[in-house]
């Protein structure tokens, strides 16, 4: 069975001018320096054959891909969202990768908290159409099989959206997600358990409108469920400019990709109006790192009614 292995840290943002200076690295970057070639990497996949990427420039640099059965093991092209993002100064530590389709909410969650606090990483492709969710190797990994998950070159995992972006908030203080007053940092906390609600709830929504043959009923009813529950955070944003206050925390990190399924339901269908959380999202929506892993790749396509999966 073959090993995969794991690329260093190159703190360099593909395209960018590597005279920029870069900020000094993130805390969860620092790990132990990279395994010798040939040792073996505990707590990680191993049942697929993996093409690393190379942080080295020219012919080849900034390549991945998964390899499975009769595929071309020629490496495909890298994704916009496997390029390394700016912490620089870490050449020695292990890369973070992210295993999950960029089109998940819970992918979309994590990909998002790791561009705002500037972590070095790469996401791999997983779940959904891509497969992998029942390989056992990943199941060591992600008990339930779901996605994301992440895993380090020292043999670090962690599975759980919610739980990843706690680790990465608290491993990082310096990007501020995690609240250093006790109590903010508690209702951060609730507000990310509470997260699950309008997940439960935006679900039918989509379902409903994405049907072949839509039914104006159901849609009228589960438009009006999802409006009771995403009330009780716009009643929460008001007079706040993030969810427990003045700066961007774990708690809007965990609500934000939901919150942007709903400002994506089709024009045609009537939604109620909730200001203060239209205002947020609008907030969210300036930040780059939102821009980059939410807008950009969760229900980007046009949203219509009967558009089927």
């Amino acid at each position: 069975m073959q090993t995969m292995s794991f690329p260093r840290c190159s703190g360099r943002l593909s395209g960018d001018d590597q005279s920029t200076r870069r900020p000094p690295p993130c805390s969860s970057c620092r790990g132990p320096k990279p395994r010798r070639p040939g040792a073996a990497t505990s707590g990680l996949p191993t049942s697929r054959q993996m093409i690393t990427i190379s942080s080295a420039s020219g012919a080849g640099a900034n390549r991945i891909g998964p390899c499975r059965s009769g595929d071309d093991h020629s490496a495909k092209p890298m994704s916009q969202d496997a390029r390394m993002a700016g912490c620089g100064g870490c050449q020695e530590d292990a890369m973070l990768t992210v295993w999950g389709r960029a089109e998940s909410s819970a992918t979309a969650r994590v990909m998002w908290a790791l561009g705002e606090a500037g972590v070095p990483h790469r996401r791999l492709d997983w779940g959904g159409r891509f497969g992998g969710g029942d390989d056992p190797a990943y199941r060591a990994i992600s008990p339930h099989g779901r996605i994301p998950a992440i895993t380090r070159e020292d043999g670090f995992s962690l599975w759980e959206s919610n739980t990843i972006i706690r680790w990465l908030a608290t491993t990082c203080p310096e990007a501020g997600l995690w609240p250093v007053d006790e109590a903010v940092r508690w209702q951060a906390q609730a507000w990310m358990d509470w997260s699950a609600a309008p997940g439960r709830v935006i679900g039918p929504v989509r379902a409903a409108y994405r049907r072949a043959e839509p039914d104006a009923d159901e849609m009228a009813r589960t438009i009006a469920a999802a409006a009771e529950t995403f009330a009780v955070l716009n009643a929460q944003l008001q007079g706040r400019t993030f969810v427990v206050g003045d700066q961007l925390t774990v708690a809007d990190l965990a609500l934000g990709v939901v919150v942007h399924r709903w400002f994506r339901i089709p024009e045609a269908l009537e939604r109620p109006d909730l200001p203060a959380m239209e205002a947020w999202y609008e907030r969210l929506r300036a930040r780059p790192a939102y821009q980059d892993h939410v807008v950009a790749k969760v229900s980007a396509r046009p949203q219509t009614l009967g558009m089927g999966d």
